[in-house]
């Protein structure tokens, strides 16, 4: 049966991702389908990363699209948007920023890691801008 990974990391830039503290890294395409092909997972999701406080290395919502788009057979892609982007502010629309992503082919928005609780209010305003424009989010 074949399976699809549902959280996946890597990068186009392996030789500029720093190691983590435990010696793993992020793997690179070719390395990402190989174990993909051992596992039988026929389709990935990549996992844009854009919180640095969060993550031991960040990776670009463009990133993950050229990724996608150059094995359009095995990788999909969701966008990451930061709610905290435009001014810190709970009222800023996030829904251009979100809509880009959706217009460029993101199915929809994760893995959120801001650091900010889930009922903070700049949450809410993200939460609130894909109901509105019918992205699911993975946290």
């Amino acid at each position: 049966m074949k399976k699809i990974d549902l959280h996946t990391h890597l990068t186009l830039y392996p030789d500029l991702v720093p190691t983590r503290l435990n010696g793993s890294r992020f793997l690179c395409t070719e390395e990402q389908l190989e174990v993909h092909d051992k596992l039988n997972v026929e389709l990935g999701v990549i996992l844009p990363l854009i919180a640095p406080e969060a993550q031991w290395m960040t990776m670009s919502n463009e990133e993950a699209k050229i990724i996608s788009d150059r094995h359009p057979n095995r990788f999909t892609w969701f966008c990451n948007v930061d709610p905290r982007q435009g001014s810190y502010r709970s009222d800023v629309d996030l829904g251009h920023i979100i809509s880009h992503y959706k217009e460029l082919g993101a199915k929809g928005l994760g893995e959120l890691t801001t650091t900010l609780y889930a009922d903070d209010p700049m949450m809410d305003n993200l939460f609130s801008h894909c109901e509105q424009l019918d992205m699911p989010v993975l946290i």
